[in-house]
């Protein structure tokens, strides 16, 4: 009888192993659902992110070949018409205003110029910007201390600067007149025009270029 009760206990608590045994593998096929589900959210939030990445990568790229090629247009514009507006202006330019065809190098340090106009007894290094801002004139003024280094044939030269865009503020403006630029614009699709007053005096560089 002692025996029956022992193995009556014995079968129950089995029974219940058996029962909390079922219950925790069915909790586990669920926590693996779960887990299931999240690393299949999770590669899809991966991919999703993947792909906005990769439109965010070509829109980016889609807008810097948009400024590139309206930073060239502008460039090409103001060039082009550069001659006639100095000649309204009273400067006489006796070669074509243009792009100097290679980027210069000494001593594998590199310098590119936007533009160069050549007079009978004066050079203008142009610097052309879509929208003019206050770092533009440092980058004209860096390229003209440098000038001479990589075009030493203008060294008789007075050496002038000239600040060209489509959209110049008047502080800017000001601004460059103060540091002895000629200010140039090309705004909404007329000519460009020299903004300085006749009796402007463009600041010779040449003397900073030893």
């Amino acid at each position: 009888m002692r025996k029956k009760r022992r193995r009556n206990k014995g079968d129950r608590e089995l029974e219940e192993l058996k029962q909390l045994y079922e219950k925790n593998i069915e909790a586990i096929r669920e926590l693996r659902k779960l887990i299931e589900e999240d690393r299949k959210r999770a590669e899809e939030d991966r991919k999703r992110a993947e792909e906005d990445r990769k439109k965010i990568e070509n829109l980016t790229k889609a807008i810097s070949d948009l400024n590139g090629i309206w930073s060239d247009y502008t460039e090409k514009v103001i060039l082009d018409g550069f001659e006639n507006a100095a000649k309204e202006y009273g400067l006489e330019i006796i070669r074509p205003v243009v792009k100097p065809s290679s980027i210069k190098t000494k001593d594998g340090d590199n310098y590119e110029i936007d533009g160069l106009a050549v007079g009978r007894d004066f050079v203008i290094i142009i610097e052309t910007k879509t929208t003019v801002r206050e770092n533009s004139l440092k980058q004209l003024e860096k390229n003209i201390n440098r000038f001479l280094e990589f075009y030493p044939e203008y060294r008789n030269y007075k050496l002038y600067g000239a600040i060209a865009g489509i959209k110049i503020s008047e502080d800017i403006k000001n601004l460059a007149e103060k540091k002895g630029f000629f200010v140039i614009e090309h705004k909404d699709g007329k000519d460009v025009r020299i903004l300085n007053s006749k009796n402007f005096k463009p600041k010779d560089f040449s003397n900073l270029n030893g």
